[in-house]
């Protein structure tokens, strides 16, 4: 992901930094919008876990130039991914599965023997997943297989999801936003529910709770560092986006 740099906060609006921001944590190479799991469960025809058995590229070609020499170039086409269907979630059945990778900058990065959760839906005949469809490690997947496995369950939920942004001083002395570059831990407590939530170095969370009133923080090791606590509402079914600003040295 690309490196978030400090942004100005400027008396006219800190609604422009921080919308800068969000935008800068989107990779320049492949520009897609980030999805909370809702909106991403919504919009996808297939969501799995599975595990990567084999990672199948073209071949390569045999050119003859026109001095008579030849050549070996890599095949053209994407490369395609087989996994062994662990649990269907939504969508896939069978045992196994193959995925088109695409062949461009937002391609899955894949890596045999691992285990991922998988969104991906059918296009032209091929399903297909990318950067842009909230694949990733089944290591990293707890908010959204608790939402997910929640969701089958017909509970009632809410979630919540956002930046957290360390407040610094910059080089010219004014107030700015940057990424924490460590993980972090944003907090939901509210009658007898108090939910945790990794917060990536990146700045990125997600956590899903019963509807109700919260109180939300975040806690670096067990020290709050969050600027103030903030009380939240989270209604049946919401999905809410919240920038939350930190400070510590």
């Amino acid at each position: 992901m690309t490196m978030r740099m400090p942004i100005k906060l400027t008396f006219v609006s800190v609604v422009l930094a921080i919308t800068l921001l969000t935008l800068q944590g989107i990779g320049v190479a492949c520009s897609c919008s980030r999805l909370p799991t809702p909106k991403a469960y919504e919009a996808t025809s297939d969501v799995f876990i599975a595990q990567v058995i084999e990672i199948l590229r073209p071949p390569s070609k045999m050119i003859t130039n026109s001095d008579g020499s030849v050549s070996v170039s890599g095949g053209l086409g994407p490369d395609t991914v087989r996994l062994a269907v662990e649990e269907s979630l939504k969508g896939v059945q069978g045992p196994q599965v193959s995925l088109d990778l695409g062949g461009d900058t937002c391609s899955y990065p894949f890596s045999v023997g691992e285990k991922y959760l998988v969104y991906a839906s059918w296009e032209n005949g091929k399903l297909s997943t990318d950067k842009c469809r909230r694949t990733r490690p089944l290591s990293s997947a707890t908010a959204d297989l608790t939402y997910i496995k929640g969701a089958a369950a017909n509970e009632a939920q809410a979630t919540l999801y956002g930046d957290v942004f360390r407040l610094i001083v910059d080089a010219e002395g004014k107030p700015a936003l940057q990424t924490p570059f460590e993980e972090l831990t944003v907090i939901l407590a509210g009658g007898d529910t108090r939910v945790e939530a990794k917060a990536e170095k990146w700045g990125e969370y997600e956590v899903t709770v019963p509807p109700g009133d919260y109180e939300v923080w975040v806690e670096r090791g067990s020290k709050r560092v969050s600027k103030k606590s903030e009380a939240i509402t989270l209604k049946v079914c919401e999905c809410r986006q919240k920038i939350l600003p930190v400070e510590f040295r």
